[in-house]
């Protein structure tokens, strides 16, 4: 190989060079913005974790209470003064801040009051209506009747 062949190889060989030099210091910076922007999405996350844990501790200190959508439901008949309709429970489900994410929540309530007319927590008054099983109210072992629910309704049926 001839000088000229020579000179000309190590000058394409310096320009390789050169390049692989630029991409590994472009590259040591992305490294280090990646390392920034870790840095500063740890710094996030123990502040959400924070916040989290002192919502936690308020949560558990004031001892609130999660009510499933069945014991809501209890809570609704037992404070109401007569048997309701599905449509009168969600309302006053909804209207005590019942925090469904159902985009039908007349069908959550009607499929929960089969569910709990089975297991005799709640008791069919009539058609559509229902209320609190005797008891439920009383914690005695005495079994509801539909028509001692309406026995204060001056015969109204």
């Amino acid at each position: 190989m001839d000088m000229r062949h020579l000179a000309s190889a190590i000058e394409s060989l310096d320009l390789e060079e050169a390049e692989a030099e630029h991409r590994v210091e472009e590259a040591e910076g992305r490294i280090a913005e990646a390392h920034a922007a870790k840095a500063e999405a740890l710094r996030w996350l123990d502040q959400v974790r924070g916040a989290k844990k002192t919502l936690q501790e308020l949560a558990d200190h004031a001892d609130i209470r999660k009510l499933s959508t069945a014991d809501r439901l209890i809570e609704v008949l037992r404070e109401a003064s007569r048997p309701l309709n599905a449509d009168e429970i969600t309302k006053r489900m909804l209207a005590s801040g019942w925090p469904t994410r159902s985009t039908k929540p007349i069908g959550l309530v009607r499929i929960t009051l089969v569910t709990l007319a089975s297991e005799g927590k709640i008791v069919r008054a009539t058609r559509g209506l229902y209320a609190l099983n005797h008891s439920q109210k009383s914690d005695a072992p005495t079994e509801a009747r539909a028509s001692d629910l309406f026995s204060n309704q001056g015969g109204d049926r």
